[in-house]
């Protein structure tokens, strides 16, 4: 199947392309193939169709970084499958869980119908305003008086690995994290949340981030992260980092709040 850009926009050939990846996982399609990587159609004034992943500029397109992370993350499960199971999973187990490796149009996220200058918000219930995360990133639920009251929050599961989550939204401008940390803001490998933000997913820049530390309860502490100053160049990707030390439950995530300065894409 294919999508042209003509007549589309670059989000929603991202859309659309989800759409029917679902449909096909659904029905039990062995390979849904997307027509094409480059375009090879032009309309009789010279138009390009669109018709591509990466455009006729070499620009990859919202919908080539849709597929890519779908890849990384079903070589993830699979290896985490077959590790865990001694077998590679069947057809049916592998479709049943990709369905959740891509966006549902209805669902509320960064990339969703904002009006420009609009604020956006997501408590981390769960990872449906999220554009892509790693792997063993899981929701605490415990002791809820330490954090606010915030029932759940993200957290790194099982190892002292450097995980992150991803937001894409059209000219993200500022930002605000809620963070909790036990034993202090700095672990052995530096601060034990970080921020980068990218213009295409690639190459990434670290963010200055000013903190602004209260005690909560039991050691723990709330650690709000802001900008230093407005992105310079307002970013399409931002990513948040967790990492630390041995002990894997600090530092957890509660909330993030976006402002885009432009109609954020899906």
């Amino acid at each position: 199947y294919g999508i042209p850009l003509l007549g589309n926009s670059a989000q929603a050939q991202v859309s659309l392309a989800c759409h029917v990846m679902r449909a096909g996982l659904r029905w039990g399609c062995p390979f849904v193939l997307y027509w094409e990587m480059y375009n090879n159609e032009v309309t009789p004034d010279g138009r390009q169709r669109g018709f591509w992943l990466i455009d006729d500029h070499g620009v990859k397109q919202p919908a080539y970084f849709t597929h890519q992370k779908f890849y990384e993350q079903a070589r993830a499960y699979v290896s985490d499958f077959t590790a865990g199971n001694g077998r590679a999973p069947n057809r049916e187990e592998f479709g049943l869980a990709a369905l959740a490796w891509l966006p549902v149009e209805s669902a509320p996220s960064a990339h969703g119908p904002l009006a420009q200058g609009t604020p956006f918000v997501d408590e981390l219930r769960d990872f449906s305003k999220v554009f892509s995360h790693t792997g063993h990133l899981v929701f605490d639920s415990t002791n809820p008086g330490f954090f606010d009251g915030r029932t759940l929050r993200v957290v790194r599961d099982g190892a002292d690995t450097p995980r992150h989550f991803i937001y894409h939204g059209n000219g993200i401008a500022q930002f605000k994290t809620t963070a909790y940390v036990f034993g202090g803001f700095a672990g052995t490998g530096g601060p034990k949340v970080r921020v980068f933000a990218s213009a295409d997913a690639q190459q990434w820049q670290e963010v200055g981030i000013a903190q602004e530390t209260t005690a909560t309860k039991a050691g723990w502490a709330r650690v709000v992260l802001t900008p230093t100053k407005d992105l310079a160049t307002p970013a399409a990707y931002l990513k948040i980092e967790l990492r630390g030390d041995a002990a894997v439950y600090s530092p957890q995530v509660g909330e993030v709040q976006l402002l885009t300065v432009g109609a954020p894409v899906r």
